[in-house]
């Protein structure tokens, strides 16, 4: 019932993990890392939250090697910073 009232934000989360993109150990309440699919012109992306404590390096590798197989840039949102990963069109695009 509460589902049908989540805020615009919420409804436009799509949980990585939830769609299957990543193993069962990187389920976001096991490494404190929300990954959710976004889109932008050209296609969609990974934005990548660490959730109050450093990304596991661990976490960092299978993200990566996902991008790098799938092709698919990302944002890292870590200690107050953002990282940008991606072709310079995805680069230019998002800072804008």
């Amino acid at each position: 019932m509460v589902y049908s009232f989540r805020p615009a934000v919420c409804k436009k989360f799509y949980c990585a993990w939830v769609q299957g993109l990543f193993p069962e150990w990187m389920q976001p309440n096991l490494t404190n890392v929300l990954i959710s699919v976004q889109d932008w012109s050209k296609g969609q992306f990974l934005k990548v939250i660490a959730c109050d404590q450093p990304i596991p390096e661990n976490v960092k590798i299978e993200i990566s090697k996902f991008a790098q197989e799938q092709r698919c840039p990302y944002i890292v949102h870590e200690n107050g910073e953002t990282k940008l990963f991606g072709p310079p069109e995805f680069l230019k695009e998002i800072n804008q």
